[in-house]
């Protein structure tokens, strides 16, 4: 059994695609006046804080809107929320730009008022018209999430747009993931353009989807040694998604010297910083003695912990250490609860298994249904062990009824993928003459693609057909 590295399929998610607001709105505020607003018995104002709150006093309204920062940071004062709101709200009232725009935020987030979406589009409109990129951002977002207000992803691409004219790298990669998904017939160079000025401006997911166009040639000419550079500076800037990627690189040799050890160290520094794919692939290099000296335990613990950080491809490797009884008791309940938990978050090859599973009764009940629907599932997904699976089980009529046509199907499905063995099962069908017309000929050539693609039954089968003849 197969283990895999589950950064061998990442793409970037829907929640990668867009930078949303994402904090827990609260309600819980203070009754504190606006004259107890720089008193505290908690610690003491420093002398710089001491000369804001003179000048604020004084209706000098930066300075208001800095000590509004300060104690939204505590930085020299003691951290108030609602102290930074009422002075926010005092130089926003007095026409600070950057304070509506912060203002709008606590009103959005619910930071020591009630949230209201209204106020906040509100206040984000005031400082996007004083030139707040931020504001703008923030607008951008509301109307492309139509939160409290209808969805307008014409009105989003505006906002962003202004925002990231003036250099504002999240509105850059927003814009551009808004082109790509709420437009009919996107201008390829114009995302490219924005993503590459998001990545300048130090916007790291930017980066990695330029190293992903360039890698496979989507919106501009496949460039492996480009698509590592970008790789390469987000891995530099401690996005751990790009140094498993790099990793992979190096493993791999794409676009890059061939380097194991390289590669193992990028997975080292990526897990231990929290990033469990880079778990899975350390721990599958530690399990096949990869550039590591092999060691099960260690591969178990680190296939652990990343399925306990629902990273799915640990759960499934870990149920292949289980299924195996490599360097853990054979356990095939345990393995296929932790096939089902990988599965249930689409890693297609846990679903293979478990349906295989199914298939045979191995620590689960024998239940054709369930196996066929996994196998399926998994089969359209690309995973085509389990389209062969499939044509083997409707060629034996294996606890199903016999269905030569949907062995030849599925057979077909994954020997025009080049998997050897569906080859092999498909010449099977045209020596016999099942689901399709007999012809030894046939059968013969794909018996050669089976056997050429490590199928060792392949080339003895096609060896006492030649001899025959």
């Amino acid at each position: 059994m197969n283990y895999s590295h589950k950064a061998n399929h990442i793409l970037l998610s829907m929640c990668a695609l867009f930078v949303t607001a994402c904090a827990t709105p609260t309600t819980e505020h203070s009754d504190t006046s606006p004259q107890d607003a720089h008193t505290s018995d908690q610690a003491p104002v420093n002398q710089s804080n001491q000369q804001l709150i003179k000048s604020c006093e004084a209706e000098h309204i930066e300075s208001c809107h800095k000590l509004a920062e300060n104690y939204a940071k505590g930085e020299g004062v003691p951290k108030n929320e609602t102290k930074a709101h009422q002075l926010y709200q005092k130089a926003c009232d007095q026409g600070n730009s950057l304070s509506c725009t912060q203002l709008g935020i606590y009103h959005q987030r619910g930071k020591g008022v009630p949230v209201d979406n209204q106020k906040a589009t509100a206040l984000f409109k005031k400082g996007c018209d004083g030139g707040v990129p931020l504001g703008c951002f923030k607008l951008g977002q509301i109307y492309g999430e139509g939160v409290g207000v209808a969805k307008d992803p014409q009105r989003a691409m505006g906002f962003y747009k202004l925002a990231c004219d003036a250099e504002h790298a999240l509105s850059c990669f927003n814009l551009a993931a808004t082109l790509r998904t709420a437009t009919d017939t996107p201008d390829p160079n114009e995302i490219v353009q924005l993503y590459q000025k998001a990545c300048t401006l130090n916007e790291m997911n930017s980066c990695l989807h330029l190293s992903e166009f360039y890698l496979n040639g989507k919106y501009v000419t496949q460039d492996i040694a480009m698509a590592n550079t970008y790789i390469q500076k987000a891995c530099t800037t401690d996005v751990l998604l790009g140094c498993t990627r790099l990793g992979m690189h190096y493993e791999n040799g794409t676009g890059l010297p061939q380097d194991i050890d390289k590669a193992n160290q990028l997975y080292a520094r990526a897990c231990s910083a929290g990033f469990h794919d880079a778990c899975t692939n350390l721990g599958t290099n530690y399990v096949q003695g990869n550039g590591l000296p092999q060691d099960l335990a260690k591969a178990r613990d680190l296939f652990e912990k990343a399925c306990e950080q629902d990273a799915p491809m640990g759960c499934n490797n870990l149920g292949v250490l289980y299924t195996e009884g490599n360097g853990v008791p054979q356990d095939l309940t345990k393995a296929n609860e932790l096939y089902k938990r990988a599965c249930d978050q689409d890693v297609m090859l846990a679903c293979s298994s478990l349906g295989t599973h199914y298939a045979q009764g191995y620590g689960v009940p024998l239940d054709m249904d369930k196996a066929i629907a996994l196998l399926k599932k998994a089969c359209n997904h690309g995973e085509m062990q389990s389209c062969t699976n499939l044509g083997i089980f409707y060629y034996s009529g294996q606890n199903i009824p016999k269905d030569a046509d949907q062995a030849r199907t599925y057979f077909t499905k994954a020997c025009d993928q080049d998997f050897a063995q569906a080859c092999g099962g498909l010449g099977v069908l045209y020596l016999h003459g099942a689901g399709v017309p007999k012809d030894t000929n046939k059968a013969l050539e794909l018996y050669q693609k089976a056997c050429d693609g490590g199928v060792e039954s392949a080339c003895d089968i096609l060896q006492k057909i030649k001899q025959r003849r």
